[in-house]
């Protein structure tokens, strides 16, 4: 008898908006119970200890999050036969895949590490080094100043806690280690004679395109470091030397390293290709980004065979994802005539054009397109024969950022209006138990944002909110400076 397959921890860099990309990779993978805050697992989770959950992210803003949230935010989650490069195309939210080489490492077991894996590269040796985090020299001063805490006047810690919290500090002292470590590397390699070439671009972390154009995931290696303080261990610096301890301080803060090489990166080309390669776009009234499409289908976590319906199907973003994701019950609806040719064109060009990223893509599926108001919906399908509704509405009149904040909120209210006439239509075609992954516009106005309070209006209809992670009843999905945002709402009826 076959002993069965042992699970190794993968790491999943999240993107742009990491609680988005956790509450995805929870919905793709079946497991609810985590706060990706705090970066530790929740304690109904059935995960547990080192490497589960989110790793511990510097303070940010409000919410906990940093400002450069892409740079720092990993997943790491215990699996076991495990396709990265499969995965990672069915996934909108998540930048790269790795797997765990080593946790708990000094500087010296990280360098060893390193060198050990890439003399089992053949021929040439490529690598490059990414690093999620804040760097060591700043965990060390904010661990000194936690220490040294109490003998500081407000105003100095105001100032010391300012001062290690910068983005760009961080960045730079980053940078300049993975810089030293990349030539040390190197130079033990060519030492013993081996061909290498280390790919560094003056940044923390390496861009998808940069890991793709230099083959680091297939030929080469891109390894994945992230760092935590242990109280009890001297901090080292280079070469294992301990840093100086303040005056009065008879222990350090060592910085310890876990360790991954990368699997897989996000198909770049191909979300660009579908995104802006498709023959039917209406740049007027905007378009939904088919990696936020993914994600929202990945939300609503249903089987494939079940009915999914597009009320507002536009150019038809989400039922061409949801074909590429291989479901096989696919209804589209809009009121603009041209929005259902344009859907009927993405969709014929997406089943000739990538065949090769889905098996099943264009076998057996049922695709019916409706052009219809959204106050007739319920006569147009039969009652109560929808599985899940994931749709992206109306968002309202394009912004130029000069709007008074009265315009702003006038238009809010009409949609809210919009809105509940959809929810009310969306009772009558949905099963029981039937989902709705619903997205909600915002509004930006100066330092903040005019929202759409939906929830209970919806409520009173019948519809119960699901929450996506502990702790939030909806996410968010907004590119910095943008007039508009988008709340990803989940309800169930």
């Amino acid at each position: 008898m076959p002993s069965p397959a042992l699970k190794s921890n993968y790491w999943f860099i999240l993107g742009r908006e990491p609680l988005l990309s956790a509450a995805e990779l929870a919905a793709v993978f079946g497991w609810d119970s985590f706060s990706p805050v705090d970066g530790k697992p929740h304690p109904t989770s059935p995960w547990k200890g080192e490497g589960a959950g989110l790793s511990p992210l510097p303070r940010g803003n409000a919410r906990g999050l940093p400002s450069s949230a892409t740079k720092l935010a990993v997943l790491k989650l215990p699996l076991k036969n495990f396709n990265a490069t499969e995965i990672i195309r069915r996934l909108g939210g998540t930048v790269k895949i790795g797997v765990e080489m080593g946790a708990d490492l000094s500087e010296n077991e990280l360098i060893e590490k390193i060198v050990a894996e890439l003399k089992s590269v053949s021929g040439k040796i490529n690598f490059g080094l990414s690093f999620y985090g804040q760097s060591p020299v700043i965990l060390n001063e904010s661990a000194s100043w936690r220490r040294s805490e109490e003998s500081l006047s407000g105003r100095q810690l105001r100032q010391r806690s300012f001062a290690t919290a910068q983005d760009d500090r961080n960045d730079l002292t980053t940078i300049n280690l993975i810089e030293k470590w990349g030539k040390q590397i190197k130079k033990i390699l060519k030492n013993e004679n081996y061909s290498v070439r280390y790919v560094f671009k003056r940044e923390p972390v390496l861009s998808s395109v940069t890991v793709d154009k230099n083959g680091l995931a297939e030929r080469g290696r891109e390894f994945l470091i992230t760092s935590a303080t242990s109280p009890s261990l001297p901090l080292e610096r280079g070469g294992g030397q301990p840093f100086p301890l303040s005056k009065g301080e008879h222990k350090g803060v060592a910085v310890r390293y876990s360790l991954a090489k990368t699997l897989a990166v996000q198909p770049f080309e191909e979300f660009g290709a579908r995104d802006f390669g498709r023959p039917g776009r209406d740049d007027l009234s905007g378009m939904l980004p088919p990696k936020l499409a993914l994600m929202m289908i990945n939300l609503a976590k249903i089987p494939l065979s079940w009915v999914i319906l597009d009320p507002f199907c536009g150019s038809g973003t989400i039922l061409t994802e949801a074909l590429l994701l291989e479901y096989k019950n696919l209804i589209g609806t809009d009121i603009s005539d041209k929005a259902m040719e344009n859907t009927k064109k993405n969709i014929e060009w997406t089943l000739q054009n990538h065949k090769s990223q889905s098996r099943g893509l264009g076998t057996n599926h049922k695709l019916t397109l409706i052009e219809s108001d959204i106050r007739n919906l319920s006569e147009k399908l039969k009652l109560n024969s929808v599985d899940a509704i994931i749709t992206e509405s109306y968002l309202g009149k394009p912004l130029r950022g000069r709007e008074t904040e009265a315009e702003l909120r006038q238009q809010a209210e009409e949609l809210k209006k919009l809105y509940l006439i959809s929810f009310e239509q969306f009772k009558k075609v949905l099963k029981k138990d039937g989902a709705v992954i619903f997205l909600v516009p915002r509004f930006r106005f100066k330092n903040s944002w005019i929202t759409i309070n939906l929830k209970p209006a919806v409520e009173k209809l019948g519809f119960k909110v699901e929450i996506l992670l502990p702790g939030h009843e909806y996410l968010t999905y907004a590119r910095p400076n943008q007039l508009v945002g988008r709340e990803i709402w989940k309800f169930k009826i």
